[in-house]
């Protein structure tokens, strides 16, 4: 007669495996935007414009000492606060933004510019 000896950590592996469906024991991430070729997930950076050129927009955030840089693209779009559209005109330094950016390649590329208190 073979004897199954059941220690009390298979126990609780196997009592949790039974108890616990599958899919609970895995996270989950939201994925803003998908592609075969690449996942993005969209981030915030809000600050203050210091500088725009050469298709970069420069903000500084409260968290940060230097300001960060963001690529600016023809995709680029420029809002207010009710999200309504914006000149890219209405970009100065010293206007208080919300830009969502993506990672490409190491760098943020803004998807949306959010000008606050817009004309």
């Amino acid at each position: 007669m073979k004897k199954f000896i059941l220690t009390s950590s298979s126990a609780a592996i196997l009592g949790f495996m039974t108890l616990v469906p599958v899919h609970s024991i895995f996270a989950q991430t939201a994925v803003v935007q998908s592609t075969p070729e690449s996942v993005s997930v969209s981030t915030t950076a809000t600050g203050t414009i210091t500088q725009i050129n050469g298709g970069m927009i420069y903000i500084k955030t409260d968290g940060t000492r230097d300001p960060i840089g963001f690529s600016l693209t023809g995709t680029t779009s420029f809002v207010d606060d009710q999200d309504a559209p914006v000149q890219p005109a209405t970009l100065k330094n010293g206007r208080a933004v919300v830009v969502y950016y993506v990672m490409d390649a190491g760098n943020k590329v803004a998807t949306k510019v959010l000008v606050r208190n817009a004309p």
